[in-house]
């Protein structure tokens, strides 16, 4: 029963950092496509942290799911 109820606020939190990641990749995807030719190498270090942020978060959020 304890670990019941630790999983709905566990994957509370996982949609919730999911939604935020999200969110924040599309505006450093936006932020990307108005970079001129120099680029803007910290946006595309950022972008990628957040993608492979995101990508891990859904992960756990399917073995949670399987498990």
């Amino acid at each position: 029963m304890i670990q019941r109820k630790r999983t709905k606020p566990a994957q509370w939190y996982i949609e919730q950092r999911i939604d935020y990641l999200t969110a924040q990749l599309d505006k450093l995807r936006d932020m990307l496509k108005s970079v001129d030719e120099n680029g803007n190498f910290e946006a595309v270090k950022d972008f990628l942290e957040t993608r492979g942020r995101l990508r891990e978060l859904q992960n756990i959020r399917e073995h949670m799911n399987n498990w």
